[in-house]
């Protein structure tokens, strides 16, 4: 087993915040309490995975469970967000005794996104607004192209937002793209009047070193591959604030205008298929 890695038994709930791999994990500590909750959600098909509310040793939890192995899984515990000024969702990789993955994420909210709250709650809220321009240099930062209004949990009037799912994330030969309504860009690009950029900019510069970054991936991925990624990873923190501007000015046809293969068309890379 990988440095990193964790085998946990029955009692796995305190898992749940650390951003690791449980194997070996004994579901009979799991009390699914709606196993509707992929329909109450709205959601038709979510990469074939089945989406229960439950909870674990006390801790509720939603339980994101795959029929089979997903690439990505691990692009969502690489867990960054605080650096960014962001919540961290808390979730952990797991594999039951059968041999299934899925992950498991400590549940914020109530279960609601920005696609079930009427935009005026939202887009003209500057603190919400704000999360979602360090949401988009996060997601320049890990190279994720699948920022939608459903990757982004209401937490409330008070909170605001969570950007969860990041399963496109860790593609760095990738252009990643806008990939919200017109109404949602005005906001940010209005927003950006009173956003901090350069300095915000220059803090991540100064906390995201290629350490602290490795450290963090290591935990999911082996160490050799931990390292390659925090070193691209903090390489595109150079050009993050140019990248922003160019992020807001895109559309996702851009992506597949510049001429990248797709990820399917380039294979896999070395850390994605164990």
């Amino acid at each position: 087993m990988a440095a990193g890695w964790v085998a946990v038994g029955a009692s796995a709930g305190r898992g749940l915040s650390d951003g690791e791999i449980v194997r070996g994990f004994d579901f009979r500590v799991v009390e699914v309490l709606d196993r509707e909750f992929t329909k109450t959600l709205g959601i038709v098909d979510d990469d074939g995975n089945t989406i229960w509310r439950c909870r674990v040793d006390g801790v509720e939890a939603l339980w994101k469970r795959g029929g089979s192995w997903h690439r990505n899984q691990r692009g969502q515990l690489v867990e960054l967000k605080p650096a960014f000024g962001l919540p961290k969702i808390g979730c952990s990789l797991v594999q039951d005794h059968a041999g299934q993955w899925g992950v498991l994420m400590r549940f914020h909210g109530d279960g609601r996104n920005l696609t079930d709250v009427p935009a005026r709650h939202w887009q003209q809220d500057a603190r919400v607004v704000e999360q979602l321009l360090r949401t988009a240099l996060f997601d320049l930062a890990i190279g994720n192209n699948n920022r939608l209004k459903r990757n982004y949990l209401w937490l409330g009037a008070e909170a605001g937002v969570l950007p969860i799912d990041e399963e496109k994330a860790l593609d760095f030969e990738g252009l990643v793209t806008f990939r919200m309504d017109q109404a949602t860009r005005a906001a940010m690009w209005a927003g950006l009047r009173r956003f901090p950029l350069s300095r915000v900019v220059a803090g991540l510069r100064s906390t995201l070193s290629v350490e602290m970054v490795e450290q963090v991936a290591s935990r999911v991925f082996h160490a050799e591959h931990a390292r390659l990624l925090a070193t691209e990873l903090v390489a595109r923190l150079g050009d993050l604030e140019a990248e922003l501007y160019r992020y807001l000015g895109s559309r996702y046809a851009d992506g597949k205008r510049a001429g990248i293969p797709s990820k399917r068309a380039r294979g896999p890379q070395p850390w994605d298929g164990y």
